[in-house]
């Protein structure tokens, strides 16, 4: 049975690919719309996205979402990042985060995995800064303004230099699961 990862976003599709060749997994990227559901737990975001996406198509399937939290905001976007960075500017990230002691963002990637039967959830958590100033040219307001660099570049300007965005952070959560799922195929489960 065909694998798909449900998604149009170019860099997710790139990032999973490059990990899942690693693992002689193939898939199939297929977009699918869906309404998600609101709520602050990423984990119930990603479920109810995962079982909508799996009963439209009736495949094995895998969805990726990300959250991110601010910790001196009480964990601020959340699963609503994508929406409120459409809203702001990058200025509007930086005032926000003007004299705030604690300038970390903890990225959380998740992928979850659904067969119809088996439902299986991974994670991995990245951690990193605002920067002073708004920099780069690709992305959304927040890829502006935060780092994950040791060299301190913005995402924007990570993407701008290499083509995918934050690649060592990211690439963990595609490689727990591609093992997960190479091992799960060749032991038949």
């Amino acid at each position: 049975m065909s694998l798909v990862l449900a998604t149009g976003n170019k860099i997710k599709i790139a990032e999973a690919t490059e990990i899942a060749n690693k693992f002689d997994v193939e898939f199939d990227a297929q977009q699918i719309d869906l309404v998600e559901i609101q709520n602050h737990d990423p984990i119930k975001v990603i479920k109810a996205k995962v079982r909508a996406a799996y009963e439209l198509i009736k495949k094995p399937l895998i969805v990726h979402d990300s959250s991110w939290e601010i910790p001196e905001i009480n964990g601020f976007p959340g699963v609503y990042m994508y929406d409120i960075a459409e809203y702001f500017a990058p200025n509007d990230w930086l005032k926000l985060m003007k004299n705030r002691k604690d300038r970390t963002i903890k990225l959380c990637q998740t992928i979850a995995y659904f067969d119809g039967q088996d439902e299986k959830i991974f994670q991995s958590e990245s951690i990193g800064k605002f920067v002073d100033a708004s920099r780069g040219n690709s992305g959304n307001s927040i890829d502006k303004t935060v780092s994950f660099s040791t060299d301190g570049r913005t995402l924007a300007e990570c993407h701008d230099d290499a083509g995918l965005v934050v690649r060592d952070k990211n690439m963990q959560v595609w490689t727990d699961f591609f093992k997960w799922y190479s091992k799960a195929i060749k032991e038949g489960v």
